[in-house]
């Protein structure tokens, strides 16, 4: 089973490959997100803009490598990159929207998400589940589609 996981070339298989990734990508992204608002007291909101636009490069070179290296073309990877930031822009516009509800919606509750990481970390993994389906799709179809 680890070897097809790994390996194969179906969309169940793929779509698992793009979890993993997802979930390295999340690690990345949560960090910088972290060490831009610690580190240089960046607002958590434009720490997050920083943070997505360097786990989304990070996401099309892993995926591009270990996922879809099987689906890619004749399309300069230059061409792909921008494709790739493109089509994540949907997914990714849908992850943001439910992160700032969600901060907002804890910040109206008498929770204040910097003295509580946790909460940052939980509208994290809410719009990033959405968005990572999104993403799948899009990327499947339209970035890594043997073009």
């Amino acid at each position: 089973m680890m070897h097809r996981i790994l390996h194969g070339l179906r969309a169940d298989a793929s779509f698992s490959r793009f979890l993993v990734i997802s979930a390295s990508v999340a690690v990345i992204d949560i960090g910088l997100l972290f060490l831009l608002h610690t580190s240089l007291g960046l607002h958590l909101y434009v720490a997050r803009v920083f943070s997505f636009a360097a786990a989304i490069g990070a996401s099309y070179l892993m995926n591009r490598h270990f996922n879809f290296r099987q689906r890619t073309g004749q399309r300069h990877p230059g061409h792909e990159l921008v494709r790739f930031y493109g089509v994540h822009a949907v997914g990714n516009t849908a992850n943001y929207a439910i992160f700032v509800i969600l901060l907002e919606g804890f910040q109206a509750s008498g929770f204040r998400p910097e003295q509580h990481p946790g909460l940052v970390v939980l509208a994290l993994w809410v719009g990033g589940m959405i968005g990572v389906s999104a993403n799948f799709m899009l990327s499947r179809h339209l970035v890594f589609d043997r073009q």
